[in-house]
């Protein structure tokens, strides 16, 4: 199901810097969490902040947000520092941070994005309410104002936050891993939606574990390992050690699989014959060996169609038995292409 979403354009510059980190360090103790960190996010583009466990994601985020005090380093938002940086910041915690069982309405919850400019214990304004109504109708949650939160499902709960940030109208958004606990189809709604505010001028920076999803909508990735391995548009980012380096995985992992730069898949054949019609797996007309998940992605249309990450399982059947084979699964949510294999006659077989 598709939202109708309404987003407010401002005036579009995209040169500038939105969010400019400097040499920013942090520590716990004697350890150092993130380590001489530097970027820039400018005007309207989404960038990803990527990278293991334990890498600095969540405190280089607190750093931004001036929640952890920093050893080193300079934050800008919109060319400011300091107290005057961190209000032009719209900030989305991850769901679980949140009281989702107080009984407060979904108006009232964005309502509270606006404390900073609204003050405590003053007057909430006529300007304040269509604040709220602007943001809530970005994200498609109009007709919910009044409902309770606890009664939202886990994807209208990522919304209202999204909301909540947005009600100040910021040029920066910062979203801690955003899609956790959603399924597929509300991380597609959540991602069309950050990539349409991206596209009318607002910065995003978000920090994700779904890498195939973030190398198909975001502008850029930022990868860290308590420093900055690599920025760059994800195109930019393909080689496959960078990757192995950061995430500490051999070439043959699942990650690397995802995102189609696994090392060759040695003495496999897969098949390019497929039925679109129905979800029956189809006997091959010719069979072709491929060596790599890029050469798969190029001479399948449905994969290419369906997005990353394209996954693909060996079957430990015979040789001399039925070639090769694929089967495409319309019931997955993304419509990704699994790939059926046999081992090919007098050669390894191992993934």
């Amino acid at each position: 199901m598709t939202t109708s979403v309404t987003i407010d354009k401002p005036v579009a510059t995209p040169s500038r810097a939105i969010l400019e980190v400097e040499h920013l360090s942090v520590s716990y103790g004697k350890r150092t969490a993130i380590d001489d960190v530097t970027f820039r996010l400018s005007q309207g583009v989404l960038m990803g902040l990527v990278g293991p466990n334990g890498a600095g994601k969540t405190t280089l985020i607190r750093a931004i947000l001036r929640l952890l005090p920093t050893i080193s380093g300079i934050v800008r938002v919109a060319g400011k520092t300091g107290t005057a940086a961190a209000r032009n910041i719209g900030y989305v915690p991850q769901r679980h941070e949140f009281a989702w069982d107080y009984p407060i309405s979904v108006q009232q919850v964005v309502l509270s994005g606006l404390t900073g400019k609204i003050g405590l214990f003053r007057r909430v304004r006529p300007e304040h309410w269509q604040g709220v109504y602007r943001a809530l109708s970005q994200v498609g949650l109009s007709d919910l104002r009044d409902r309770t939160v606890g009664e939202l499902s886990g994807g209208q709960r990522q919304r209202v936050l999204l909301a909540r940030a947005l009600a100040a109208n910021p040029p920066l958004l910062i979203l801690d891993e955003p899609y956790t606990g959603l399924d597929q189809p509300t991380i597609e709604l959540l991602a069309e939606l950050l990539r349409q505010l991206a596209d009318s001028g607002t910065s995003i920076f978000m920090s994700t574990h779904d890498i195939p999803g973030a190398m198909d909508t975001c502008d850029e990735l930022l990868m860290l390992h308590r420093s900055v391995r690599a920025c760059g548009a994800p195109r930019e980012l393909m080689s496959p050690q960078l990757w192995m380096d950061t995430y500490s995985v051999s070439a043959h992992s699942p990650l690397m699989r995802s995102i189609g730069l696994a090392a060759p898949l040695h003495g496999m054949c897969i098949s390019a014959a497929l039925d679109e019609q129905d979800n029956k797996t189809v006997p091959p007309k010719t069979t072709t060996p491929y060596h790599d998940m890029q050469a798969i992605m190029q001479d399948v249309p449905s994969c290419r169609a369906g997005r990353l990450p394209l996954s693909v399982r060996h079957h430990a059947t015979d040789p001399a038995e039925t070639p090769p084979h694929c089967a495409v699964d319309h019931a997955l949510a993304r419509k990704e292409l699994v790939l059926a294999t046999t081992a090919v006659p007098g050669q390894g077989g191992d993934v």
